[in-house]
């Protein structure tokens, strides 16, 4: 979307969304068993990485997950997150406490 939010999931629970942040830290995350994708952006290669990442979890929650296996574009950043990490990332958000400006919490699949 162009307003920087991206809609991650919508299951049964409530709406997650992704601010479009740059990753804070991130690191390659090597194994043998990598995936070669393209960017569905910009059409570079995407690699295994490990990395923190906000989502906004109400109008005045956001939570930090650190350690956060994703596919990232090696050109534009852009990242997507695998479907078992998708939903272990609503589990997790869907029982953050939306009281708090702020949470960080580290991802364990």
């Amino acid at each position: 979307m162009d307003n920087g939010v991206t809609v991650v999931g919508s299951g049964g629970g409530p709406k997650v969304f992704c601010l479009d942040f740059s990753p804070v830290v991130s690191y390659a995350l090597f194994s043998k068993d990598a995936i070669s994708m393209e960017c569905s952006v910009c059409g570079s290669k995407m690699k295994s990485m490990v990395t923190d990442l906000p989502f906004k979890v109400s109008e005045t929650t956001i939570v930090i997950l650190k350690a956060l296996p994703v596919f990232q574009c090696d050109n534009c950043k852009e990242y997507l997150l695998d479907d078992p990490v998708l939903r272990r990332v609503e589990e997790i958000l869907e029982k953050v406490d939306t009281s708090k400006e702020l949470e960080i919490i580290k991802y364990a699949a």
